[in-house]
């Protein structure tokens, strides 16, 4: 028997109508979803510090919300009548309109509450409902479709949507964030979800006259699992569905903390993870899933071997995702192979978004408090590794390649111990490493054997902190490590930068970035005060180097956000900076920004700006509205300076751009001392007329010219600043 009427109709002559119909609400449902994720975690980050936790925090949240959209969508398809379901979706994205626009909501601060916790809060208060009726989008319309189209697959509909969550991804940081400012980036996504919402209300009233009663048998779509899904398939999907995401979380973390905190670098990995969702779910894409899964072993143990020494920037940046990519698209794969029919349809969706959450909960919550480095990366790595089966193996070599493989990996860790690798690690310890996962190739028949292998030498790499290591810390801000050179210098990292030195047969000369000739240096020797010493605040606090050049009767104070970098700082036994300083010391435990706002007007004869997610300068210390909170801070006649020196982002012109547009003079300042464990050091220093004159009397001061644009808290063109592109 035909279906009724308008269905009917549809279903012989309106089948490309409803494909299009259901595959542009998919498409733009999962765009909003995904350009809203760096659109609100970006107007977290002046209140946080510039940290790159954020956005695995807010990641955190997103994916809870997810889960949330996908239970919401689940139990509407099996508890409710077909049109008692398709009205509360739609109600859903209809009463969400209320909390528009998104954003960080009025009087959210993190005050006295762990910062990831704060995150979570602040995120679901500023996209929570329209994110939650987002998310039961993907699942319900393939449902509807289903019912609709019994001859089509509806997973297509999954490709599709993850093909808009990609193209958004990109778009935010190429086009959107360069395009407009904060405020109008909201307005736009408020229009955007209006036109979802009537989209999604007419796929509703088609998919409400052909949805099958619920529980009811349905056809089998595509080439999906025709048998229902079993409690172990369930099991099984949540927990392959886990180990992208924690991959996911680990792999931002890692770049994010090496680079900078800004949107690019939080979008790339997470756009490579639904291209292998587009991959894995459009059904042409076995052939590249299963060469994935081969070049994935080996990329896994490569990455492996590499955390043990940094690679430069450009070359680890491409391993590290290229790693990335092809485990995530090798275990999709798989999952894709095992979707189930449309009945439970539903309930593959839910799995999967139940092992994304724990992931992210493993990642975003348990990592930064059990881990003292960043170990979810490589944790992730053999969590995707389980679920690949090695191509090699060789019966007569399997037991002596086990053996050596133990062999050498007890070899590598002697040697990661006892060794001094402040100047970089022990060659052997890469060679050992290598070596050993060469063995296990050949000797193992099953992922886990390869993932065994991975968790050890992960915990060689990363997990031994080795002879040099004389304390490390993590934060919610980052990793804080010192090391012990075999000079018996100490070496402040952070990330995979120094950020200070001291030497122990001259302590009391500053290295790195303040050695003497240092154009930090030079701020501080052009600075008068009032006759009675100078009063100083730097926003960042690193190895207290700068407390090396107080004279009696200076005040200075340390703006810092992070408690580890204080503890670090203030132990004689590590930096003595600020024990042996001439002038008085004060810590305000703080963002740098928040703090210097609160500060009577007037305080500071210099202001140095010298804070750093591991490399660069955090946006929102470099904003319209950040100089003005400075300025407020500023003594008559005294100047700000900023320390730029960083791998990836040209910031004097920005900077330039920021003091015409204030009416300050501008000067910039470049030295490479020649003391022994001086680095070069750029800086930029601007105040009112006549308050650079000493600084440019000196040979390495010059003019700059300003930048195009003016950074502000709305709008900054991260992009155009980076110079890896």
């Amino acid at each position: 028997m035909d279906e009724p009427g308008t269905i009917g109709a549809a279903r012989r002559s309106g089948g490309l109508g409803l494909q299009v119909l259901f595959g542009v609400t998919s498409f733009l449902a999962a765009s909003l979803i995904f350009v809203v994720q760096p659109l609100v975690a970006r107007t977290l980050l002046p209140v946080l510090g510039g940290s790159a936790s954020v956005w695995n925090s807010a990641m955190l949240t997103f994916q809870v919300l997810l889960l949330a959209g996908y239970l919401v969508a689940h139990l509407a398809a099996t508890r409710l009548a077909p049109r008692t379901s398709a009205g509360a979706l739609v109600a859903l994205t209809v009463v969400a309109v209320v909390t528009l626009p998104v954003g960080l909501r009025a009087g959210w601060t993190p005050r006295d509450v762990d910062p990831a916790i704060w995150t979570l809060g602040a995120v679901a208060a500023a996209v929570g409902l329209p994110f939650l009726a987002l998310s039961c989008v993907s699942p319900t319309l393939q449902r509807w479709y289903g019912a609709l189209r019994p001859d089509q697959d509806p997973y297509v509909l999954y490709s599709t949507g993850n093909a808009g969550s990609f193209i958004g991804l990109l778009a935010y940081p190429i086009v959107v964030e360069r395009a407009m400012g904060i405020s109008q980036q909201r307005t736009a996504w408020t229009a955007a979800y209006l036109v979802f919402v009537g989209l999604f209300a007419s796929c509703g009233w088609l998919g409400v006259r052909a949805a099958a009663p619920a529980g009811a048998p349905t056809e089998r779509s595509g080439d999906a699992k025709a048998a229902p899904a079993t409690r172990q398939d369930l099991v099984r999907w949540t927990a392959m569905a886990a180990g992208p995401s924690l991959l996911l979380l680990g792999v931002t973390r890692h770049l994010a903390t090496d680079v900078a905190a800004v949107p690019l670098l939080w979008v790339i990995p997470l756009s490579l993870y639904l291209l292998t969702f587009v991959i894995a779910f459009s059904g042409r894409g076995q052939r590249l899933v299963a060469l994935s899964g081969r070049a994935g072993i080996l990329l896994a143990g490569l990455t492996i071997v590499s955390l043990v020494a940094s690679l430069p920037s450009t070359p680890g940046m491409v391993l590290h995702l290229a790693t990335f990519t092809t485990l995530t698209l090798a275990v999709h794969g798989r999952l894709a192979a095992e979707r189930p029919e449309l009945g439970s349809l539903t309930a593959f969706y839910l799995a999967m978004s139940t092992g994304g959450a724990i992931g992210g909960v493993i990642g975003g919550l348990i990592a930064p408090i059990a881990f003292p480095g960043i170990w979810e990366y490589p944790l992730g790595i053999a969590a995707c590794a389980l679920w690949l089966t090695p191509h090699l193996g060789f019966a007569s070599l399997r037991r002596p390649s086990a053996i050596a493989a133990v062999g050498l990996l007890v070899a590598a860790a002697v040697l990661r111990v006892t060794t001094t690798d402040a100047d970089g690690p022990a060659r052997g310890v890469q060679i050992c490493i290598a070596l050993a996962f060469v063995a296990v190739l050949i000797w193992a028949e099953r992922g886990r054997q390869v993932a065994a292998f991975l968790v050890a030498g992960s915990v060689i790499a990363v997990g031994i902190p080795g002879a040099a290591v004389v304390v490390q810390e993590r934060t919610y801000y980052g990793v804080t490590r010192v090391l012990e050179d075999s000079d018996g210098w100490h070496l402040l990292i952070s990330g995979t930068t120094v950020h200070g030195a001291q030497d122990p047969a001259r302590p009391e000369v500053p290295l790195t970035y303040y050695a003497p000739g240092s154009p930090l240096t030079d701020s501080l020797r052009a600075t008068t005060g009032d006759g009675d010493g100078r009063s100083i605040g730097v926003v960042g606090l690193g190895a207290g180097s700068m407390a090396g050049w107080t004279e009696a009767g200076d005040g200075l104070t340390f703006y810092e956000i992070d408690p580890a970098v204080i503890d670090i700082a203030t132990d004689p036994g590590v930096f003595s900076f600020i024990a042996d300083s001439a002038g008085a010391v004060d810590i305000v435990e703080g963002d740098g920004r928040l703090s210097l706002g609160s500060v009577p007007r007037g305080t500071h004869d210099l202001i140095v700006i010298d804070a750093f997610s591991s490399d660069a300068i955090p946006v929102h210390l470099v904003t319209r509205e950040a100089l003005a909170t400075y300025r407020g801070a500023l003594a008559t006649g005294g100047f700000i300076t900023f320390h730029i020196s960083n791998r990836y982002f040209d910031l004097g012109p920005v900077l330039a751009a920021l003091a015409e547009d204030a009416g300050l003079d501008v000067l910039l300042g470049e030295a490479v001392p020649s003391v022994d464990g001086a680095f070069p050091t750029v800086a930029v220093a601007m105040g009112e007329a006549g308050t650079l004159d000493g600084l440019a009397e000196l040979p390495n001061w010059r003019p700059i010219e300003p930048g195009s644009s003016v950074w502000t808290d709305d709008d900054a063109d991260v992009l155009g600043a980076l110079r890896i592109l």
